[in-house]
């Protein structure tokens, strides 16, 4: 049974709560988002103070507990969310036209397709193969409690694109998330990609939706949903866009880059909103260059290192959370940094040192917080510290 609409504001709260509880005692939960989400946020807002950072990633975390909570009431049949600006909508389905409709992973995205089909379209809706086979007949199943027709497409199929493309041209609704899998997944793939600046990200994105809509000639709406501080759902919808007036890239991304601009205004305002910040692959596909020092400096750094490992000084080694982090992936580990967007290949050990430094622990008391020798922690406090990922306080 879903949740009346009263319950929403308590449940909102009560995800917010649990989220500060899990982070506090239980933060493996999360994988290294913790970590990653203030580095990922300084990308857009380094200008921010730290603690601000901090908080809005915990904000991001939040929000990222609330869509897994928002798509189980879905899945039990919970009312459509309030729609802005959905007056175009209403008039394509008025006229028997078809549309696309693009989205993002922002808010509580999955209420897009549940919005457009309570205005009366039939519902297609891209999902990628995973979800598809957990979720998709659940998604169908739901829509017919209410008198819906959604059916699931792969995101991967090629097929499901002639057929999208189909059925938009006979007056159907066709809902994707740009920021994931666009729908275009054929010979010619590589060829539907382009870069877009997003909130400082480049991010190498398939023109799918602009594509999809000059194929079929219908226009596309952009939705973005989104939930106000009483946790009650809202889809917002632009205006209607004419198709794309040309099948070249450079014609297909200059329309996508239009949807893209429409929704950064939108995700400024709520930046926490949007979870592409948990996905480290948007965020740091392209890095900056590798830090560098002379030998000179280096030998000056270790020096330092090793004087204050010997002789306890209260000197801490410091680092900010919004400007470094570290990461394991598959067995190899790594540091990024904030402002600059630089991914480091690193060792355990470097990691170790810098989550210390990020605790603000005192140099001397390394080795017993490390296990590690006073000779390959002066090694790796020189790097950090000329790096700029960390600092020594004395």
């Amino acid at each position: 049974m879903a949740l009346p609409g009263w319950a929403l504001p308590a449940r909102a709260a009560w995800a917010a709560l649990a989220t500060r509880w899990r982070l506090r005692f239980d933060p493996s939960r999360y994988g290294p988002l913790p970590e990653l989400a203030p580095t990922s946020l300084a990308v857009s807002f380094g200008d921010r103070p730290s603690r601000e950072l901090q908080a809005l990633a915990r904000r991001c975390l939040t929000s990222f507990d609330l869509m897994n909570l928002d798509h189980a009431d879905l899945l039990t049949g919970a009312p459509p969310p309030r729609c802005v600006n959905d007056g175009g909508l209403r008039e394509l389905r008025a006229a028997g036209r078809g549309v696309l409709v693009s989205s993002m992973h922002f808010g509580p995205y999955h209420y897009v397709v549940s919005a457009v089909a309570s205005r009366g379209f039939a519902v297609r809706a891209f999902m990628t193969g995973l979800f598809q086979r957990r979720d998709g007949q659940a998604w169908e199943r739901a829509g017919r409690r209410r008198g819906w027709t959604i059916e699931p497409l792969g995101a991967e199929s090629a097929r499901s694109v002639v057929h999208a493309i189909r059925r938009m041209q006979q007056g159907d609704a066709v809902v994707l998330y740009m920021d994931g899998q666009a729908g275009v997944r054929a010979a010619r793939a590589a060829l539907h990609t382009a870069t877009f600046e997003f909130l400082k990200i480049p991010l190498r994105m398939r023109i799918g939706p602009a594509h999809l809509a000059r194929r079929a000639g219908v226009p596309v709406v952009l939705a973005a949903a989104w939930r106000d501080r009483l946790g009650r759902r809202s889809v917002e919808f632009s205006d209607p866009l004419p198709p794309p007036t040309g099948d070249d890239a450079e014609t297909l991304a200059d329309a996508t880059r239009l949807y893209y601009a429409w929704f950064e205004e939108r995700v400024r305002r709520r930046p926490d909103r949007w979870s592409g910040y948990l996905w480290s692959g948007l965020v740091w596909a392209e890095t900056g260059s590798a830090p560098t020092a002379t030998v000179e400096d280096f030998a000056r750094a270790q020096a330092r290192a090793r004087e204050l490992l010997a002789r306890d000084r209260g000197a801490r080694l410091r680092a900010d959370p919004a400007r470094a982090g570290c990461v394991e992936v598959r067995g190899e580990w790594l540091i990024v940094e904030g402002p600059t967007r630089r991914i480091l290949q690193a060792s355990p050990l470097a990691c170790a040192v810098l989550r210390a430094a990020l605790r603000g622990e005192r140099v001397a008391r390394l080795p017993r917080a490390t296990g590690a020798a006073p000779e390959a922690l002066a090694t790796e406090v020189a790097r950090l510290t000329l790096a700029g990922l960390a600092t020594i306080e004395e």
